[in-house]
């Protein structure tokens, strides 16, 4: 029993949020460009599972955040250095994301950019500074409100 309750210790706080990620089909879309977003949509969750304050839920009504990709492009870095051939690949990956609360409200659009896959990692860092940033904080009073000015006294 010490040793369950050691190990439940040990490992820490659980998931803060649960997180559903997505992508909505669309009818004009070419088969390229929706497997591109299919596969980001794939990378996404497996970038934010590594995260410590995610837990991925295959089900919307069971997420705290809903993640729709709406994009994902490769973006050609111009010719190799001189005029010459490229020997690496030059291209820039972009992810555009849509990040809001399941209870609703406003919602955030999301860009996460860079070589390769470091674009999903960081579009999971700026859904992760989201998530922190768009939660109520606290009063000094330990709520989430302050107190009201109104005084109201009953009548005699």
């Amino acid at each position: 029993m010490v040793l369950a309750l050691l190990a439940l210790l040990a490992a820490g706080p659980g998931p803060h949020y649960r997180v559903y990620v997505f992508t909505a089909p669309s009818a004009g879309v070419q088969a390229d460009q929706a497997n591109a977003r299919e596969e980001a949509v794939r990378d996404l969750r497996d970038a934010l599972a590594r995260k410590k304050q995610f837990q991925i839920v295959d089900d919307r009504r069971e997420a705290d955040i809903i993640v729709e990709v709406l994009d994902r492009e490769v973006q050609e870095a111009g010719e190799g250095g001189f005029g010459g051939a490229k020997l690496t690949k030059l291209a820039n990956t972009i992810i555009r994301l849509r990040v809001s609360h399941a209870t609703g409200g406003e919602g955030s659009e999301l860009k996460g950019m860079g070589p390769g896959g470091r674009a999903v990692k960081d579009a999971a860092d700026r859904v992760e500074k989201w998530a922190d940033r768009d939660q109520p904080t606290p009063h000094k009073r330990g709520k989430f409100s302050p107190p009201s000015t109104v005084m109201t006294l009953p009548v005699e």
